[in-house]
């Protein structure tokens, strides 16, 4: 049976890249490194350090999600005339079923629609194989960084969520400690990640594409939409949600950003310290 569907799987494969190859590609679509060398540049000296302080933001958020000395829930007695009017505006009770929508659209966006899009230029024979080192690289990074400082954002300020100002609520986070780790939203944050990193990386790699705004306005829609069942489902107020937008959006452009245009200039120096990264600019 495995046999079988391995097969079943490689021949939708190779029906799917004889299909597109028979569309031929305009010029104005051709992906940059196909012609030129990769846009993209990884060193030991940016990536090194890079992937030192992701990993260490994504570890320090783990370990003060378990040591971090947190509230125990107790009957709170909440009320949202303690919120400020924005915020109470969009504040609703838990929905399990919006929950599971927006957790899929946050998948969607951080993992399914991209690889679709180079999986499909792949399959075209437009976009070359050794593009995805660089770009998994990249994009490792990022989402570390961006998962990282959402996970100590959240157990530092320990916001409780809006469905506890209402009846229904998310049971189990009672006992997980998930209920107090409203702000900010993470599936929005990883949501608008994917969109900002799809984006700025598509728009590199084929500059003059018909598709660029299609993929930009699809994988911002998804994320806009993620953003809305978050608080829609009751486990987001708006103020949540806005940050992480901000946040996702920041890490899945600034990452891409260092390994396209700063390593071109030769007037960037790069210094790395305990507290973080350094770049300066020379004139």
């Amino acid at each position: 049976m495995k046999n079988k569907r391995i097969f079943l799987i490689l021949s939708l494969i190779l029906f799917c890249s004889s299909f597109l190859n028979a569309f031929e590609i305009k010029e104005n679509e051709i992906c940059e490194a196909l012609e030129n060398t990769s846009p993209f540049y990884l060193s030991w000296k940016l990536d090194a350090p890079l992937v030192t302080l992701s990993a260490s933001s994504c570890v320090a958020g783990l370990l003060m999600q378990k040591f971090y000395p947190l509230p125990e829930y107790t009957d709170l007695n909440l009320s949202l005339s303690d919120v400020n009017a924005l915020d109470a505006f969009f504040a609703r009770s838990y929905s399990s079923g919006l929950d599971t929508v927006g957790t899929l659209l946050c998948a969607a966006n951080l993992a399914v629609f991209p690889a679709a899009v180079f999986g499909t230029e792949f399959l075209r024979d437009n976009f070359p194989l050794k593009e995805f080192f660089p770009l998994l690289t990249m994009y490792a990074e990022g989402w570390m960084f961006s998962w990282g400082i959402k996970n100590i954002l959240k157990v530092s300020v320990h916001r409780v969520r809006p469905y506890m100002y209402f009846d229904v609520w998310d049971m189990d986070a009672l006992e997980n400690h998930d209920f107090e780790f409203s702000w900010p939203s993470g599936h929005t944050t990883s949501a608008f990640y994917g969109a900002t990193f799809l984006t700025y990386a598509f728009s590199v790699y084929y500059p003059e594409s018909s598709w660029r705004i299609p993929v930009m306005v699809t994988s911002y829609g998804v994320a806009v939409a993620t953003g809305i069942m978050r608080m829609a489902s009751g486990n987001h107020f708006f103020t949540d949600v806005l940050t992480g937008a901000a946040l996702g959006s920041i890490c899945g452009f600034i990452v891409p950003f260092m390994h396209h245009v700063l390593p071109k200039k030769e007037n960037v120096e790069f210094s790395f310290a305990p507290g973080g990264m350094n770049v300066h600019f020379v004139l």
